[in-house]
């Protein structure tokens, strides 16, 4: 999941990129082309071909021009910030960003069948459904009978004596049934299965 977050937001920060530079060229050659039509408003005003209102128009457009630049370029500064903190690097030479149909199933089925294989959330989901099911079974272990042994081996030589060699073994098995739990374990398998129920005691 987490992988797929980063991804994803390296891919979103790298197309804000190319858009936001692409904005600012705009805006850049917005400003040269009104400061072009401002010269030449000013030099037909010289030549009383227009007014000064003419003028005051062209310059106000100029200078709306040069405020939208200046906005572009700060959003440009901050998802190239943006840029460095998710990818760790400043952006350069980034090519266009190509189609991606090509990765895309060609139709609604398909895109379902690979959903169910490939996300993420869902491949969560199976191994948690495994876990549940493994966790039913160990709290049901705790109704059936356990049995423990125990076993050991013992030789030994003495010199000394008679008996110039002893041999002993034993072993113990102890067999556990549940009598009576107060229903806690059966509480613990209905809440391992996502039901409730009533509380009931073992037998």
């Amino acid at each position: 999941m987490l992988e797929q977050t980063i991804l994803l937001a390296a891919a979103a920060i790298y197309m804000d990129y190319l858009r936001d530079a692409a904005i600012v060229e705009v805006q850049r050659s917005n400003v040269r082309v009104l400061d072009q039509t401002l010269k030449q408003t000013r030099d037909r005003f010289n030549v009383g071909e227009v007014t000064r209102t003419d003028v005051a128009q062209s310059e106000a457009q100029l200078a709306a021009g040069k405020t939208q630049l200046l906005a572009a370029e700060a959003t440009l500064t901050t998802t190239r910030a943006n840029s460095r903190r998710i990818i760790g690097n400043e952006p350069e030479a980034l090519a266009p960003g190509s189609p991606v149909d090509r990765f895309l199933p060609s139709s609604l089925p398909g895109a379902v069948e690979l959903s169910l294989i490939e996300n993420p959330n869902v491949t969560a989901a199976m191994f948690g459904i495994d876990v549940n099911f493994l966790q039913v079974k160990v709290n049901e272990g705790a109704l059936l009978p356990t049995v423990t042994m125990q076993a050991s081996v013992q030789q030994s030589y003495e010199q000394q004596l008679q008996t110039f060699r002893t041999f002993g073994a034993s072993a113990i098995a102890q067999l556990s049934v549940p009598i009576y739990q107060g229903g806690a374990e059966y509480s613990l398998i209905r809440q391992s299965q996502g039901n409730p129920g009533p509380t009931a005691a073992g037998s």
